[in-house]
């Protein structure tokens, strides 16, 4: 991230439109969205045998 777009480290990011946060998220979740995952098994493999979210 560049100087220009530090935020303050702990504050909540701001989401809306044309928030200045937008662009580190951008920066954070880009690089996320970019590996591949190979090897890796899916949700339902380790959450299927559970039932917290059903109630």
């Amino acid at each position: 991230m560049s100087p220009s777009r530090a935020v303050d480290p702990g504050r909540a990011a701001t989401l809306a439109p044309d928030s200045p946060d937008l662009a580190a998220m951008a920066d954070t979740a880009t690089p996320i969205g970019l590996l591949s995952g190979n090897g890796l098994r899916p949700l339902t493999d380790r959450w299927s045998t559970t039932r917290w979210w059903t109630g």
